[in-house]
């Protein structure tokens, strides 16, 4: 089977009017984590994720919002040889990542009314820079906003560039 790529771009500005801002009662996010909710909130946009021939829509609110305190943890785990799923809830879908050598058997699974499922391998490499690249990107949006500081994002994901 051919190797594919995987890419993530984000693109322009997503309405967050059916959504309620985020809000915290219990206390429970730290600062940063509600500055970032707000920022993808306030700074909403599409993002588009092309996994071998199939290419998706998500947002920044609330579905990259509700990942990012997750994904550098789902990256490390792939890149050290170990499944992973990226879970959408608000999109009712699903990325697996399987790795098997230098590829991964990405399986893009769409749940509700209208279920289907997609299998493709993806070049190893190319899934990790393209992760790990998205990290950089939406951090380096959050903090160029200014809604965080580089040392709140190395606290939040651990990176920044």
């Amino acid at each position: 089977m051919k190797s594919e790529h995987i890419h993530i771009r984000i693109d322009g500005p997503e309405t967050s009017e059916h959504f309620s801002p985020p809000q915290d009662p219990l206390g429970e996010l730290t600062p940063y984590q509600m500055q970032f909710r707000r920022f993808c909130y306030e700074q909403n946009r599409t993002v588009r994720i092309g996994v071998g021939p199939e290419s998706r829509e998500i947002s920044l609110f609330p579905d990259v919002c509700l990942l990012m305190e997750w994904l550098p943890d789902k990256l490390a785990a792939l890149e050290g040889g170990h499944p992973t799923t990226l879970d959408f809830p608000e999109r009712q879908m699903a990325i697996q990542f399987v790795p098997r050598g230098t590829d991964v058997v990405a399986t893009i699974e769409k749940f509700g009314s209208d279920p289907a499922s997609t299998v493709c391998t993806v070049d190893l490499e190319s899934a990790s820079q393209a992760l790990d690249g998205f990290i950089k990107e939406v951090m380096g949006l959050a903090v160029e906003a200014g809604y965080l500081t580089t040392t709140q994002v190395r606290q939040l994901v651990g990176t920044v560039d």
